[in-house]
């Protein structure tokens, strides 16, 4: 009993900090968190005692009965979470909460809240946007004493249910992680054939040289910024590399890792997708542009046919640009929603029926939803389905990295994709949860030429560069992590793509290195 009661008296505490990791804050009381459980009756926590705990850092009397069941890591998250400021204005909150997928937000976090949902979601809905417009920003305690209520009582079996379920999450993400970490390091020891220190070390510059050119790219009723990186001296035509971002991001927040492939000789092209790029998505969010339709996204692999359509054309007509590239040899690297794009480029089937069917389950249910990437997957799930024929045949090797994948692609539709695929996974990525997005979408892949990169500690946006970074990537005023993740991308992008672009996966020796290369180079 005495073990229920410190797992009840920890429940508000958590409904505070964990909702805010799946994208938008809750909001409770104005004066005070309420919640039972069970023959032990009500507890309260006040709100004016939190503000004084993260403030001043101080523990009110009353506020001790749950910060004594708590370490002081934990007290210390606490206090960092409730301090935590959100750089975001009001209009951009209430536009994004009139989006679909910002709704079906509030109406998730609503769930926690034990009262009429035609009560809580307005409330929910409006505290937030108050809490916006606050001269400190939008933060938790903001969002707490703005909400319309004295008294909020929060559903403490949902709750639980998600605790519950987060725990799990956790535990099973770790444990998969440890156990594909023990058979790496099993594989390593038994394939030592190669002297790693003979291997090129990946991780410098390559020698060669590039020029990049601008292009303009007509999609659907809009055109749209590409860039291509081209070879400045090559005796014969050179693999080309796309990369495709993801929402909310350029082609040049990977700058960094086109100007690496480039210099290793390879053709770079990348593009600004019409309806995802950041341009767009800010202007959507400032009312200066409408939405794109909910399943838009769906067929953004037609861009990349048109990008190199286009490119096509240009080898064709424009004399500095013959004999550049070679585009029977074309690989893709995306990320996030153009880790999607990656995917169903180089050959998975988008399964419709199977995605309907998923977000039906996931609509009818009361649990709380801990994957955010299904709200993107599931808003324009009951519209007219979209073209899936969305293979480029000219594609023959693809990275993904924290890809979007489940339940757009079913395990047959990943069958599909006979060519060579390279996913990346991180363990702290609650925008693309690992385990749903990225490891159960890996096994249902061929068994052949696939490859599973996992980075600890690295979250949905490690791989994301800046788009105005001038700096190497070694400078101190850039993350750490933020240095060693890309790294890595770069030295896997460019091993990854030697293999199956210029040595079209035949030399073993190149196969042999892709999977040591950072032994030396990292």
């Amino acid at each position: 009993m005495q073990k229920k009661a410190r797992r009840a008296s920890l429940i508000a505490l958590f409904s505070c900090s964990f909702i805010s990791t799946v994208s938008i804050l809750p909001a409770v009381s104005a004066d005070r968190i309420a919640f039972s459980y069970g023959a032990l009756g009500e507890f309260y926590i006040s709100i004016a005692d939190l503000e004084i705990f993260a403030t001043e850092g101080k523990v009110t009397r009353s506020f001790a009965y749950y910060a004594d069941r708590l370490s002081k890591q934990d007290l210390a998250k606490l206090r960092d979470l409730l301090n935590q400021s959100f750089d975001i204005n009001q209009i951009t909150v209430s536009t994004f909460l009139n989006l679909p997928i910002g709704k079906q937000l509030i109406k998730e976090i609503g769930l926690i809240i034990d009262s009429p949902s035609r009560i809580s979601q307005p409330a929910l809905r409006g505290s937030l946007i108050l809490a916006a417009s606050e001269p400190e920003g939008l933060t938790i305690l903001n969002v707490l004493r703005l909400y319309s209520t004295k008294t909020l009582k929060l559903n403490t079996k949902r709750i639980m249910e998600a605790v519950d379920e987060g725990t799990k999450l956790l535990a099973d993400t770790e444990r998969v992680f440890q156990a594909l970490e023990r058979e790496a390091a099993i594989g390593a020891k038994i394939d030592d054939t190669i002297d790693v220190n003979t291997l090129a070390n990946l991780k410098k510059s390559g020698s060669k040289k590039w020029h990049r050119e601008t292009l303009v790219i007509k999609a659907g009723d809009r055109q749209t910024e590409g860039v291509v990186y081209l070879p400045k001296a090559t005796k014969q035509p050179v693999p080309l590399v796309v990369i495709a971002p993801g929402l909310n991001n350029n082609w040049q927040n990977f700058a960094y890792l086109a100007e690496h492939l480039a210099s290793y000789g390879f053709g770079v092209a990348a593009v600004n997708f019409p309806g995802t790029n950041a341009h767009r998505i800010n202007a959507i969010s400032q009312g200066l542009d409408t939405p794109p339709p909910d399943n838009q996204w769906v067929e953004q692999p037609k861009v990349i046919t048109q990008l190199l359509d286009e490119i096509e054309r240009k080898s064709q007509s424009d004399r500095s640009w013959q004999g550049k590239l070679d585009l029977q040899r074309v690989g893709v690297i995306g990320q996030s929603l153009g880790g999607y794009t990656a995917i169903a480029s180089a050959g998975a089937k988008v399964d419709w029926q199977h995605l309907q069917q998923e977000c039906r389950q996931f609509e009818n249910s009361d649990r709380l939803n801990l994957n955010p990437a299904l709200y993107w997957q599931c808003q324009g799930a009951k519209d007219t389905p979209p073209d899936t024929d969305l293979q480029d045949q000219r594609i023959v090797a693809a990275i993904a990295v924290n890809p979007v994948t489940n339940p757009i692609f079913s395990q047959q539709g990943m069958n599909k994709l006979k060519s060579p695929l390279m996913i990346v996974t991180g363990d702290a990525d609650l925008v693309a949860p690992a385990l749903d997005e990225q490891l159960e979408p890996f096994t249902w892949l061929p068994n052949t030429n696939k490859y599973l990169v996992m980075v600890k500690n690295s979250t949905h946006f490690s791989f994301i560069g800046e788009e105005t970074e001038e700096i190497e990537l070694s400078s101190e005023t850039v993350d750490s992590n933020l240095v060693l993740a890309r790294s890595y991308l770069k030295v896997l992008s460019v091993a990854f793509f030697k293999t199956y672009l210029v040595e079209l996966g035949l030399n073993k020796v190149s196969i042999k290195q892709l999977k040591l290369c950072l032994c030396k180079s990292i």
